[in-house]
């Protein structure tokens, strides 16, 4: 089936008035995608419960059918923006074609060696990878479904290492698929965050993929004691932002076992340094870098 594809460049501020516009004009769907070649641009990861966050610069594209008449979308355009047409481009596409592309997007791939990524539609069949360990998640936002570069280089580290019998912290656990991978691999996992829908989404993930509590634990950062569980992982992992990083150190360093390693990503390469800088008392490896984002590696000195 054919269909218009009307694309918007636009900022966050526009989007009540632009959604409105287009709103009127009755498409059947439309989209909003990040300009991901925006230079500096904020990365989004997780959101709090009800909260809705956009990048700075984004397109909204809306789908018509060829039967629609939308000459009045461009006068109300017009009269939003004289200037619009600058940043409007109108295409015909083909729905199976859209369709197709978005089962390209299922996850398949091998982490390391050993760890094998795959979309739970997947789960029923036979994997032809002998004797890797499998994680079934849902291909969806990047940080969730092992496709960001921050997550990748983390599930890389879990894969590179043995970690059967190993305690394994998951600190902003989002939707859990490191715990969860530490797991398939033998580790006991516990998995904390903040937001109540990453809590859910990893208990979720975890039961699809039959982990149980007895080596998988969700739990909420406001309850979880830090003191009660001082030395008690043999591995953290924490992949979320440089500041948090920073903010947590002495809590997450906390948590290591004697020769317990830390595993940080979420950080930028100008970040290096100051995230470093916040953990003294550890020793550093040389820092693994992936699409401009960084995973750091550290030991008690």
């Amino acid at each position: 089936m054919k269909c218009l594809a009307l694309s918007i460049d636009f900022e966050t501020d526009e989007l009540p008035s632009l959604e409105k516009v287009i709103e009127a004009a009755k498409p059947f769907s439309f989209v909003i995608k990040s300009i991901s070649n925006q230079s500096g641009a904020r990365e989004i990861y997780e959101t709090r419960p009800g909260e809705v966050r956009l990048w700075d610069k984004c397109t909204l594209t809306a789908y018509f059918s060829l039967s629609q008449d939308i000459k009045a979308l461009r006068k109300d355009l017009f009269r939003y923006d004289a200037k619009i047409s600058d940043r409007v481009t109108v295409e015909f596409v083909d729905l199976e074609e859209l369709l197709a592309s978005d089962t390209e997007a299922e996850i398949d791939k091998l982490i390391g060696k050993k760890l094998q990524l795959r979309s739970k539609k997947f789960k029923s069949q036979n994997s032809d990878q002998f004797g890797s360990f499998k994680v079934y998640m849902d291909p969806g936002l990047a940080f969730g479904s092992g496709r960001h570069a921050t997550t990748e280089l983390c599930l890389e580290w879990l894969a590179e290492n043995e970690l059967w019998s190993q305690n394994v912290m998951d600190y902003g656990c989002g939707s859990g698929i490191l715990g969860i991978a530490a797991s398939v691999m033998g580790a006991k996992s516990t998995c904390v965050d903040y937001d109540d829908q990453a809590l859910t989404a990893t208990s979720q993930n975890a039961e699809f993929n039959d982990l149980t509590s007895r080596n998988l634990v969700v739990e909420h950062s406001s309850t979880f004691d830090f003191e009660l569980h001082r030395g008690c992982f043999d591995v953290v992992v924490a992949n979320i932002l440089a500041r948090p990083l920073m903010d947590l150190a002495d809590q997450l360093q906390s948590l290591l076992a004697e020769d317990g390693t830390l595993v940080l990503s979420g950080i930028l390469e100008n970040q290096i340094d100051v995230v470093q800088d916040s953990y003294p008392e550890l020793s550093f490896k040389n820092p693994v870098v992936m699409d401009g984002w960084v995973r750091l590696e550290a030991r008690q000195d």
